[in-house]
């Protein structure tokens, strides 16, 4: 009776800790990527993200310094319509113009690649507080929680990374990354860790192991009394 009594009690174990569902990551949103040197911060981005945005608002037409990657379509690339993230491989953009940096975005992460020896921002003295990347989403895609790791020279600075639930905006202005130095960005999303189990299910779950001990102990009781 004990070890079925200890058998179920590991069966329902997990559900103490709840579980983790399946979680909507950036796969399938439209994702509008740009690069800023020396702007004001935080960038003045697109007001939104969607298959019929002709361009972003503002565009980059009105500030300077500004560029919206290219992604490659067979035979050219292009930045319109924005690109839908895949849900298999990254979206990798060509070498970006101004940043000169290689980028990617896939379900839950996205990594920028640089490509020049040098320091980040337009000027050498770095004259604008806003020098990076802006990455917009459209709607329905919740982020949560956004967190970065790369060597130390292609960090965002302090409090350079910021995200809301369908953008996230990354400050590396005055950082001086080496050819191939990674910044990884790993994204997470409204229910990515688990889940407690609500208050009545507690409940529920210690009135059944409370149960499952009286059993125990009034079968002892018997036994007992029968020898």
């Amino acid at each position: 009776m004990r070890l079925r009594m200890f058998a179920l009690i590991a069966a329902l174990g997990p559900l103490a800790v709840g579980s983790a569902p399946a979680v909507a990551g950036l796969a399938g949103a439209y994702v509008d990527t740009m690069s800023y040197f020396d702007v004001s911060d935080p960038p003045p981005g697109p007001t939104s993200v969607s298959a019929s945005t002709p361009e972003p608002t503002p565009d980059c037409t009105t500030i300077h310094y500004c560029n919206i990657l290219n992604y490659p379509i067979p035979g050219s690339s292009q930045n319109f319509p924005f690109p839908t993230v895949p849900s298999t491989s990254p979206l990798n953009y060509v070498l970006d113009s101004l940043s000169e940096t290689y980028v990617s975005v896939s379900d839950n992460q996205i990594t920028i690649t640089n490509n020049l020896s040098a320091p980040f921002c337009f000027t050498s003295q770095c004259t604008g507080p806003f020098s990076g990347f802006g990455f917009y989403f459209s709607s329905g895609v919740d982020i949560t929680k956004v967190t970065a790791s790369g060597p130390s020279d292609f960090l965002p600075i302090s409090g350079g990374l910021s995200w809301t639930p369908t953008s996230i905006i990354v400050n590396l202005n005055g950082d001086s990354p080496q050819v191939g130095d990674k910044l990884i960005l790993d994204v997470y999303f409204s229910g990515s860790g688990p889940i407690a189990p609500e208050t009545s299910t507690w409940a529920m779950m210690l009135i059944g192991f409370a149960g499952l001990g009286f059993a125990a102990y009034r079968r002892t009781g018997v036994l007992a009394r029968a020898v």
